[in-house]
Formats: structure tokens, sequence, C-alpha cells
């Protein structure tokens, strides 16, 4: 039955970006669960989350630029970080940033936590 009925690939490029970031960003997170290392960018955050989770912190552009999707999907990856945000597969960590009046607003970082599993 599975050699006859096997999953199907991506039929657009849409799709295939979507697919190559996804796995991309999961291996990255099983890498980083298996060793606990940080990323040495997200050691130096001043976030509320614990020492212990950090290894969670994935740098979205590093991940990318290193599997050079930047230069095969360019124009889709804006589009498929919006999706995964939305959709609720990641979310972005943000930062507290005072401005010069002295409020504090969420100021953004590179850094990305997986939430759920694409089934």
């Amino acid at each position: 039955m599975r050699q006859v009925f096997k999953p199907g690939l991506a039929e657009t490029k849409d799709a295939e970006a979507f697919e190559a970031v996804w796995s991309a960003l999961r291996e990255q997170y099983n890498r980083q669960k298996k060793s606990g290392e940080t990323h040495p960018k997200a050691a130096s955050l001043a976030l509320d989350m614990g020492q212990e989770h950090r290894w969670k912190l994935i740098h979205f552009t590093d991940v990318l630029n290193s599997k050079s999707y930047y230069r095969r999907y360019a124009r889709f990856i804006s589009q498929v970080r919006k999706t995964l945000l939305e959709e609720g597969f990641i979310h972005e960590v943000r930062e507290d940033e005072e401005d010069e009046r002295g409020k504090v607003k969420k100021g953004k970082t590179p850094f990305v936590v997986l939430a759920k599993d694409v089934k």
C-alpha cells in the first residue's frame, strides 16, 4: 500500500520553498536539542527565557543562509516566514527596548522558536 500511495511532493515553487524552510528549521531545532548548544547571539540577549531553554532559539537567517535558500527561494522567503508565523508553526522572539523617551517597546530579534509540527 505504501509503495503505491507515497506522500506527494511540492508542486509549486511556493510549496517547495515552504517545505525547504520548514525542514531546515526543524533540522536545526533537532541538532540544537541533541547538543544543547545555544547560538552565540542568543546567549547575549537579555530575555525572560531561562538559560536552560535558550537552545530553542533558532537564528532564522543563519539557518537559511547556511542552506543557500536566500539564493534559491529569494522571493518566497518572506511569504513563507509570514505563513509560518500566521499559522502558529513558529513564534518570533522579541526583546524589550527602551526608546529615547524612556518608553519600553518590543523589538525584533533574528530568532524564532518552533511552536508546533507540520503534519
